[in-house]
C-alpha cells in the first residue's frame, strides 16, 4: 500500500516525513491527481491533499477526485484545499479531517479564500509568505472566548483581514491594524502569544498525517462508491488533455524500474558520442511535456512521429521498427509515449517556428556555419541573378520534381510525412519557397548555368 500526500505551504516538508513515511508532492493542480490514478496509484492506496494551486494553474478537478474513489484509493483532504475539496465531496467518499474541514462541511466558512496565502518557491519549499484567513479566524475566535478581546475587537480585527487581499493577511499586519487602533496592551501581547503558535492549517495538517500514520494495515479497505461517475464533455477533454502527460510519466516510470537505467543515463551524460544532441532532445522532450500550450497529438500527429523515428533510425519496414522496438525494450505503452511525447515536440516547434530566424542567424554564427552560408547565397545571386528567389524554376533547367526530392532525400534525409509538411516544420509558409532553395543549392552544387527544356512531375 503506498500513501502519497499533496504538500506545500501549510507545514514543512521535513517536519511532515517525521510524522508520516510517504511519498511527498507538490501542491496538487488539475490534472495531477488523473496522472496519478492512471501511472502510479493503485487499489488500496491512500492520496492525503493538504495543499493546492489556486490561481497560478487551475486547482484539482472535483471528478479527478472521484476518479481516485471509484478506483478504489482512499482520498483524504486537510487544511487547505483538501479541506475545502472534502467538504464538497464528503458525501461522495472523500474523507475529510481537521477544524478547516469542519469549518467549511457546516458553512461556517465558504469562500476559496479563506485558505489561500502567498508562498516561496518550489526551491524554498513552498514556505508561507501570508497567513490564512481561516488561521487568522480561529486564532483570534480563540482569544475571544479566552475573554483576551472582546466581541466588538474581535469583531474589527476579523473584519479587517478579510478586507485584505490574502497575499497581505498576516499577523504583523493584523497587529499593526491593533496598533493603530489604539487598543491596549494587553489585547497587543494576546496577538503577539497566538501568532507564535502553529496556525490552524499547520495543526490540521500534522492531525492529518498522525492519523494516516496510525492507521493499521487494512484500515483503507477500498468502499464501493456510491456514484458512478458521468462521462460528460468537459471529462472527455480533461483526461484527453492530459494523455501526452499520463504516456510520458508512464514511460518515465517503467524507465526508472530498471536498476541500470540510472548508470545509462550517468553514462550517455559522460561518455556517449551523441551526448550534445541527446542533452539537446532531451531538453526539448521536457519543455515539450511541462508546456500547457500544446494540444494533444492526433493520429495524424502519431502517424508522422513514427516516420521520423524510423527514419532517424535508419529503418525501413514494419519489420525492421518491430525489432527496433524489441532491441529498446519499449513495450506498446512505452511506444506510444514515444510518439506522444515526439508529436507534442514537433508541434511546439512549430508553434515557435515563427519566430526562430533571429535566432538561427545566432545558432549558425555559434556553429562557424555564417560565413559558408553567406558564401553559398552570394554563389547563387552571382550565377543565376539577384533576382533567383522569384524566377528560378526546375523546369528552366530540364530537372524533374522527383530528382530533385531524390538529391536532397539522399543529402539532407527524408522529407516526412511529406515535402509540404516538412517545408511547413522548417519554417516556410508553403512548399514554393523552400523548392526554390533546394533547386538553387541543387544547381550550385551540380555546377549547372544553363537551362534545358523542362522535365518531371510536380514534387508530392
Amino acid at each position: 500500500m503506498a500513501t502519497y500526500v499533496y504538500l506545500g505551504p501549510s507545514l514543512p516538508r521535513d517536519q511532515a516525513e517525521r510524522i508520516l513515511p510517504a511519498e511527498y508532492l507538490d501542491p496538487i493542480a488539475m490534472g495531477d491527481l488523473y496522472t496519478l490514478v492512471r501511472t502510479r496509484a493503485r487499489r488500496g492506496d491512500r492520496v492525503a491533499i493538504v495543499d493546492g494551486f489556486f490561481e497560478q494553474v487551475p486547482a484539482v478537478w472535483h471528478k479527478e477526485i472521484l476518479y481516485a474513489i471509484e478506483q478504489g484509493i482512499a482520498v483524504y483532504g486537510a487544511s487547505s484545499m483538501g479541506a475545502l475539496r472534502a467538504a464538497e465531496l464528503h458525501g461522495f467518499g472523500m474523507r475529510g479531517l481537521g477544524r478547516v474541514f469542519e469549518a467549511y462541511r457546516d458553512l461556517v466558512i465558504e469562500d476559496d479564500d479563506e485558505v489561500a496565502v502567498a508562498h516561496a518557491t518550489q526551491e524554498e519549499g513552498y514556505r508561507s509568505l501570508s497567513t490564512a484567513m481561516v488561521s487568522l479566524r480561529f486564532g483570534l475566535d480563540g482569544l475571544r472566548q479566552a475573554g483576551r478581546i472582546s466581541a466588538e475587537q474581535h469583531d474589527r480585527l476579523c473584519a479587517y483581514a478579510k478586507s485584505q487581499h490574502y497575499n497581505v493577511r498576516s499577523w504583523a499586519d493584523t497587529y499593526a491594524y491593533a496598533l493603530g487602533l489604539g487598543l491596549g496592551e494587553d489585547v497587543l501581547a494576546a496577538l503577539r502569544d497566538v501568532a507564535a503558535e502553529p496556525d490552524a492549517k499547520a495543526q490540521d495538517a500534522v492531525a492529518l498525517l498522525r492519523h494516516l500514520a496510525a492507521l493499521e494495515d487494512g484500515a483503507d479497505e477500498p468502499r464501493e462508491p456510491g456514484f458512478v461517475l458521468e462521462q460528460t464533455g468537459l471529462w472527455r477533454d480533461l483526461t484527453q488533455s492530459q494523455e501526452a502527460r499520463v504516456a510520458s510519466e508512464s514511460l518515465q516510470a517503467a524507465l526508472s524500474s530498471a536498476p541500470i537505467d540510472a548508470e545509462v543515463v550517468e553514462h550517455a551524460r559522460a561518455a556517449s558520442p551523441l551526448r550534445d544532441a541527446l542533452l539537446r532532445e532531451a531538453l526539448l522532450m521536457k519543455i515539450a511535456r511541462e508546456s500547457r500550450a500544446a494540444a494533444p497529438p492526433g493520429a495524424q500527429d502519431l502517424k508522422a512521429a513514427v516516420f521520423r523515428i524510423a527514419a532517424k533510425n535508419g529503418l525501413r519496414s514494419s519489420e525492421d521498427l518491430r525489432a527496433w522496438r524489441a532491441q529498446q525494450g519499449l513495450s506498446d505503452a512505452d511506444w506510444l509515449a514515444l510518439l506522444q511525447m515526439d508529436a507534442r515536440v514537433q508541434q511546439l516547434s512549430l508553434q515557435a517556428m515563427a519566430g526562430v530566424d533571429a535566432y538561427l542567424l545566432a545558432a549558425l554564427k555559434a556553429n562557424g556555419r555564417y560565413a559558408d552560408a553567406v558564401a553559398n547565397v552570394a554563389a547563387i545571386r552571382q550565377r543565376y541573378g539577384e533576382t533567383w528567389l522569384k524566377q528560378l524554376s526546375a523546369e528552366d533547367f530540364g530537372i524533374g520534381y522527383p530528382d530533385l526530392q531524390r538529391w536532397y532525400e539522399h543529402r539532407y534525409g527524408p522529407m516526412l510525412p511529406d515535402p509540404e509538411t516538412h517545408a511547413q516544420a522548417l519554417g516556410f509558409q508553403g512548399l514554393s519557397g523552400f523548392v526554390t532553395h533546394v533547386l538553387g543549392e541543387y544547381l550550385l552544387a551540380q555546377g549547372i548555368e544553363e537551362g534545358a527544356a523542362a522535365s518531371g512531375e510536380p514534387m508530392h
